[in-house]
């Protein structure tokens, strides 16, 4: 019987012995989430379901790895080996899939092109024509800057009664997120066809609206194509809206903006939100902005996309 209790601990020995620490994973976010009634810390599923996603597009056993909460910070994840050692081309595949990771977040940038439709407009007057020689059938957008979230009441004749006599009113609010570009681009106005009730029909995806001195006005319409194939798809599918029309600068667009949808009716006076329901939108407006995927999940959300930190051990 001693003997068959010491086979025991040793076997128990051995196996743990074989478990391996692989990496150690760094988040910008917290990783955790807490049950409600025992307020028990666990692993958010997301992070589990996104791991699970790419390994297994992969061909990497599942059953193989474990994911452990780092005890001294909840930003940590700890990549383990729990049955020991795995093939070295599978170690590598890992590797790549999370070297992956930090590599498009940190290299991704935002470039697009502006091609405006001079054809469509009736460039009659001297400034007109003179409009369409200063500014080239093709403008293109960068910037290298992370996206921030906007909240943007829309208006109302309530709202604006509202904001002049500071009363309480309810107003619905949009989630948009903000670019800012590295140079300018010289229109007062970019906004999506789409944002119009009922939507432009006119040749191209968005309207441009460019003042002239004198404050003659000119629309045109333009295509807005977005390098990316992740967002543009997401443009595509009308599930972000371009409007730079929450913070208007002047007569050159300085920042994009782009609407990610409604937040609902919210109550506001003098149309501001109270400090509280300000918090409570921004976060969910932040975490519609990361259910959109990439590259909004660079920066929003939870997720592998947030990784911003791997060591291998």
């Amino acid at each position: 019987m001693h003997c068959l209790k010491v086979i025991v601990l040793m076997s128990l020995v051995f196996l743990s012995g074989c478990k391996e620490e692989f990496a150690v994973l760094e988040f910008d976010v917290p990783v955790e989430q807490r049950q409600v009634v025992s307020a028990q810390a666990y692993i958010s599923v997301d992070y589990r379901e996104m791991l699970r996603e790419k390994l297994t597009a992969h061909g990497i056993d599942l059953n193989r790895i474990e994911l452990t909460k780092d005890k001294g910070n909840s930003k940590i994840l700890n990549v383990v080996f729990p049955y020991g050692s795995m093939s070295v081309p599978q170690r590598e595949q890992i590797k790549a899939v999370l070297t992956d990771i930090i590599s498009s977040r940190t290299h991704w940038k935002f470039k697009a092109n502006l091609r405006p439709h001079w054809n469509t407009l009736n460039l009659t007057s001297e400034a007109g024509r003179q409009l369409a020689l200063e500014i080239s059938q093709q403008v293109t957008l960068e910037s290298s800057d992370p996206f921030k979230v906007i909240l943007a009441g829309k208006a109302t004749f309530d709202s604006v009664i509202s904001t002049l006599l500071d009363n309480k009113v309810s107003q619905e609010f949009f989630c948009h997120v903000e670019l800012e570009l590295q140079n300018a681009i010289p229109f007062a106005s970019i906004i999506s066809v789409d944002a119009f009730d009922p939507p432009e029909r006119v040749t191209g995806n968005v309207m441009l609206k460019k003042i002239m001195p004198g404050n003659s006005a000119y629309k045109v319409s333009a295509t807005f194509y977005v390098e990316d194939d992740n967002m543009r798809r997401t443009i595509n599918e009308k599930r972000l809206v371009i409007s730079n029309s929450v913070l208007p600068d002047g007569n050159d667009v300085k920042a994009l903006s782009f609407e990610v949808g409604s937040l609902g009716e919210q109550a506001s006076r003098g149309g501001k939100l109270s400090g509280s329901s300000y918090h409570r939108l921004e976060k969910q407006c932040m975490e519609m902005a990361g259910n959109l995927g990439r590259p909004f999940s660079f920066q929003f959300g939870n997720g592998l996309d947030r990784l911003n930190k791997v060591t291998f051990l």
